[in-house]
Parts: C-alpha cells; structure tokens; sequence
C-alpha cells in the first residue's frame, strides 16, 4: 500500500491537466472505498487539486463542458471539498453546464467558496438554464426573506418548480391573488404559459374558460389548455383524454397520452384491445397496446 501510494503520488506529478481530468472518477472510488490509511487517501486528494491548479492549461479548461458526465460530476464535487478553481472558471463552467446535478454542484461551489454579488444573482436569475434561475431564485430569497418588485414577471416562467417558488413568496409576503393575476394576463396575450398557470392554480370554476381554448385553430393553446384541464380535473377528463387519443391530430394524441399516463387514468381492457386491433399496423399501435399492458387485471 506504501508503495502504491507513492506510485500514485509520483504519477500525478508527472500527468498532464488533461489525464489528471480523467483519473478523478477513480480518485473518487479510491476516496469512497474506505481504506485503513484515510491521512493518505485526503493527501492524494489535495495533491490531484494542487496540480489541476497548476497543470490546467486556458486550452484544457475550454475542453471540460465536452468531457463525460462522470468526469465533470467528479471536478464539480472536488471543487466543494478543495479551493483550486478560480470564481471565473467555475462561473464559466456553470453558465456551460447541461445537467441539472451539475449546476447544483457548481452553484454549491462557487455559494462556498466565493459567494454571488447582487449582480450575479441577478444575471443568474437571466439564464436560459432553469436550474440555474431556480437556484438563484432560492438564494436570493434566502437573503431578503421578502418579496421584490421584479419577482412577479417570474409568475410566468417556462419552469412550473419556479413559478412555484414565486407563488409561494408572493402569497405569503403580499397575499397577492395569483389566479387574478394569471386572468388578467391571460386577457392580454393569449398564451399556453398563462393557460398552463391557470391549471396549476384555478379549480373547477375555471374549467369553462380552459375548454374555450380547446376549439380554437392555434395548437399550442390547445395542447396547453388540455393540460390545463387535466390539473384540475385530474382522471375525471377520462372521455376528454379518450377523445384526443383517438383524434386525428398526432400532437395533441401524444399529449393526451402523456396526460393519461402522468395522472393514471385507466380505461376498461375491452376497450382498449378493440382501439388497439383498430390502429394495427399504424404508429398509434404501441400507445394502446402500453396501456393494455399497463392494466392490473393481467
């Protein structure tokens, strides 16, 4: 084990940035096998961190948003435990990421070691990425414990985590009618995200003004309207969801199945075999034939 570890020492001094990037999954395995000798694991762990430091070219860095998720999970959670990334190259790393773990772990990271400015948050609050708004949306709350006067243009955001924050910090802090708020909006510019939002927080008395939008001739109001309905009205629309499924417009037959398996509504086998025997041999097959399977009575 002496050996070994002198080995390993000697091998990461001569190891170039981009082959150090590479051996951090089995660092990791290493870290987590739980040897006797933990003083020589830790000490493996902050020499990998010194020479990423030093060895890490402008030309390698630029590579890490393309390397293996294994490999990038491995940095981002070594950036946690060790300081050897600059707040510039991870704010570069997290405006890149894809994964949603990753920009937690980086978020986390950059919350530990460097902390955001007002203006970073709010930059952050700006990005395409939703983990990344969310994050900042917490964060920002966190500070403040209150409500602010941008916050409400966020009642509309494309990610439903989100505008679940943002109704709760504005119910809470300025009891603000929220359904009243997403009516209005809707009266202004007809769009799926106020329909999706009145589903989430509407009840039955609203169903009347989602169905208006299921006839209109624009189907992305449509398919968000039928999503909608589904919110409130949950496996109830069991025929309304039958309808769409059977329908001729392929789109709106995916988001009826989607609808279908999400809130598990079940319909009677004779009826989906004989819709099935009608659709063999087409695409819509294997759709009836997945919810067939799915019944509990085979």
């Amino acid at each position: 084990r002496e050996s070994a570890f002198a080995a390993a020492i000697a091998e990461t001094e001569q190891a170039d940035g981009i082959n150090l990037l590479f051996s951090l999954p089995i660092l990791e395995k290493l870290l987590a096998g739980g040897r006797r000798n933990r003083t020589q694991a830790e000490t493996l762990q902050g020499q990998f961190a010194e020479n990423l430091k030093r060895k890490l070219t402008q030309a390698d860095f630029k590579q890490i948003p393309r390397l293996e998720i294994q490999i990038r999970n491995a940095l981002y959670r070594l950036c946690l435990t060790r300081a050897f990334l600059l707040k510039e190259q991870m704010w570069f790393l997290l405006v890149r990421e894809r994964t949603g773990y990753g920009v937690r772990l980086l978020f986390a990271g950059i919350q530990k070691r460097y902390g955001f400015t007002d203006s970073e948050l709010e930059s952050c609050l700006q990005s395409k990425n939703a983990q990344v708004r969310l994050l900042a949306l917490q964060e920002k709350y966190e500070r403040l414990q209150n409500s602010w006067p941008e916050l409400e243009r966020m009642l509309l955001d494309k990610a439903a985590r989100i505008r679940f924050w943002v109704r709760y910090i504005l119910i809470r802090h300025e009891k603000k009618d929220i359904l009243v708020f997403y009516k209005a909006e809707l009266q202004k510019a007809a769009t799926p995200i106020c329909l999706r939002c009145i589903g989430e927080t509407g009840s039955d008395a609203d169903i009347g003004l989602i169905e208006s939008y299921l006839s209109v001739s624009d189907y992305r109001l449509v398919k968000a309207a039928l999503f909608a309905y589904a919110e409130i009205r949950k496996e109830e629309g069991a025929d309304l969801y039958w309808d769409y499924l059977t329908g001729e417009d392929r789109r709106l037959c995916r988001a009826a199945y989607k609808i279908i398996r999400s809130y598990h509504v079940h319909y009677p086998e004779k009826r989906l075999y004989e819709t099935f025997v009608q659709y063999r041999g087409e695409e819509r097959e294997s759709v009836f034939l997945t919810l067939l399977l799915r019944r509990n009575s085979w």
